[in-house]
């Protein structure tokens, strides 16, 4: 009775441990077809990378490395004319800066910042709530 009782456990054990391989099995493939995707990406240049030169203003998605300020200063250096803070907010979304999971969004920390900036006198605001880089 002991043998037939031991010959179930192990049986059901095994049956225990197929189906761990098997869930095993989907996981790598699961994280292979992941490897391969970001290897894809990396390699048309979707996927940022931390060896861009943050001071390069030739590179648009050089932005992404930069800090909200710097990022800011960029985007008014490139316009030709005044900027208002929704413009060059969407202007930074476009270029790909992000503000990682923060809670206060992208156009008010811009329109904080560009507000500071121009207290701090960095920056000239016209008469029309533009802002541009002092001359």
């Amino acid at each position: 009775m002991a043998n037939e009782d031991t010959i179930r456990f192990l049986e059901a054990e095994l049956v225990r441990l197929k189906a761990q391989e098997r869930d095993i099995a989907r996981l790598r493939e699961k994280i292979r077809e992941v490897l391969e995707l970001t290897k894809s990406l990396s390699e048309t240049g979707a996927v940022a990378t931390n060896r861009r030169a943050s001071a390069s203003h030739d590179s648009e998605n050089d932005i992404s490395a930069m800090g909200l300020r710097k990022a800011i200063r960029l985007v008014l250096a490139d316009s030709k004319r005044a900027l208002k803070p929704k413009e060059v907010a969407s202007e930074l979304e476009r270029r790909g800066f992000s503000l990682g999971d923060a809670r206060t969004p992208l156009l008010t920390r811009v329109q904080n910042d560009l507000f500071k900036m121009n207290q701090e006198d960095q920056l000239d605001r016209t008469e029309s709530g533009r802002y541009k880089l002092k001359e």
